[in-house]
């Protein structure tokens, strides 16, 4: 790789990488994102924040040629890929890999091309590969000193040349083209927003982890690339490259380029349908309950030690939308304690009960710097922001666990009872079926002869979320 650029050595990748290639674990791993992904936007379209995204795709749908999780209509290849990465990711539930959530921008995107061609689930298989592969050079690489990331940093923003790489490879695009697509991709992709993300405003802004746009911008690049439009094709080179635009001080160029192992099995599913950096906490506390058999009415009150950071804007104990609920660790942790059916938190009649409010009362969170240390220590990874519990009880016990590694990431792997039971609730909260004939099917998908197979298999939903989803 040392003879190309950046932006040459992730277009060859993707241009190169063939479906034998391809280990069987990492094989297996990627079947498992797509079930979970699946699922995920079924659970997410009937949220509150599926109506607008609906009525956009209502609005702007275009010549309805792709089937969505969730959506009563067929649409565009490019609404396809908006709608369903918004569905995924509104529970914030959906996979998560060193930065972000990949799955949710890399997997709509690539579905809505696969199936518009009519290609078969190899040919799918091998592009998710070749997306999650390139998102994740592009994430670690692009990585800002801590300094830089307080002030400004990407998150779905940077999604955009791992959607763009995969699109390019179902388009066939030759090498020329597929330079020129990544060009394209990351002249258009978002800016990064996480300055704004909403924790000094009234509430987590609906746009949230960003994923959406990268998704539709991959589908727009890969075609615009196809015929003729022409992108910079030295997107990612130099100190004006791509990550300069998305705000960091740094990019390593030996890990941009080096594609000698397979990093997707390092992408984690998610137990807890919220954010990343809270489920160390929810895992310890888990545990302790698990273990001693203490319900919500029995705990007098809850310390949180975590990172700085994490204590300082996660700890709103009120929440005006089901989204602040996904970044309140004294809601989530009461939603655990109050035993509420994970794919139905996102429910204000949930997350705003009385039991609820009460229990997120009695959580305190205090910043740690020997936990910050640690975090530093273990990567900056978003599965392992470290938590330290005290429960304190009323009959007087004082439980403490810590915990530093998520469950869901390669060290702790959810168990395949996990997975099912997970996706089967989100399944029945959003459609009334356990659709165990799509999960199945998306868990064999390269050896579908043409991706329709898989989209035609799935259920309808209704139109509105279920009264009472969300505060008036």
């Amino acid at each position: 790789m040392r003879n190309v650029s950046m932006t040459e050595a992730v277009a060859d990748y993707a241009l190169s990488l063939r479906y034998e290639d391809i280990p069987e674990n990492v094989r297996i791993h990627v079947r498992t994102l797509l079930a979970d992904h699946l699922a995920c936007a079924f659970g997410g379209s009937v949220t509150p924040l599926a109506s607008s995204v609906r009525a956009l795709a209502r609005f702007t749908g275009g010549e309805p040629r792709c089937s969505v999780p969730g959506l009563e209509t067929k649409t565009s290849p490019l609404m396809a890929a908006f709608v369903q990465a918004s569905f995924a990711n509104a529970l914030d539930y959906d996979d998560t890999g060193s930065r972000g959530h990949p799955g949710a921008s890399i997997i709509p995107a690539v579905l809505a091309l696969s199936s518009c061609l009519k290609l078969s689930g190899r040919e799918l298989l091998t592009a998710l590969v070749i997306g999650y592969e390139v998102n994740d050079r592009v994430a670690r690489a692009t990585l800002p000193s801590p300094e830089c990331y307080a002030k400004v940093h990407a998150n779905g923003s940077l999604q955009a040349i791992g959607v763009a790489a995969a699109c390019g490879r179902i388009m066939g695009l030759d090498r020329e083209k597929m330079l020129n697509c990544l060009g394209i991709a990351g002249a258009m992709a978002p800016v990064p927003h996480a300055g704004k993300f909403g924790w000094e405003d009234k509430s987590i802004a609906s746009v949230k982890d960003n994923v959406a746009l990268p998704s539709e911008n991959g589908v727009r690049a890969a075609v615009l690339a196809l015929n003729g439009y022409e992108g910079s094709e030295s997107v990612l080179d130099g100190e004006s490259g791509f990550a300069a635009m998305l705000g960091s001080d740094r990019c390593d160029p030996d890990i941009l380029c080096d594609f000698s192992t397979f990093t997707l099995p390092g992408v984690c599913l998610k137990p807890y349908p919220c954010c990343r950096w809270i489920h160390p906490a929810l895992d310890a506390l888990s545990e302790l309950k698990a273990d001693c058999g203490f319900s919500s009415r029995d705990v007098v009150s809850l310390e949180v030690a975590t990172t700085p950071p994490v204590a300082a804007r996660f700890g709103k104990k009120r929440a005006r939308t089901f989204l602040d609920m996904e970044f309140s660790t004294p809601l989530t942790l009461a939603l655990l304690l109050n035993d509420v059916p994970r794919a139905r938190w996102f429910e204000a009649r949930h997350w705003d009960a009385p039991s609820v409010r009460e229990t997120a009362a009695v959580v305190t969170l205090a910043g740690d710097d020997g936990l910050w240390k640690r975090f530093l220590e273990l990567g900056r990874n978003s599965s392992c922001v470290p938590a330290a519990i005290t429960v304190t009880l009323r009959d007087g016990r004082k439980l403490k666990s810590l915990c530093d590694r998520a469950s869901g990431s390669p060290e702790k792997p959810l168990s395949a009872e996990a997975q099912t039971r997970k996706w089967r609730e989100l399944m029945i909260s959003a459609c009334g079926q356990d659709a165990a004939m799509l999960l199945e099917t998306a868990r064999h998908v390269d050896e579908l002869a043409c991706v329709d197979t898989l989209t035609s298999l799935f259920p309808a939903v209704g139109d509105e979320p279920e009264a009472g989803a969300e505060r008036s």
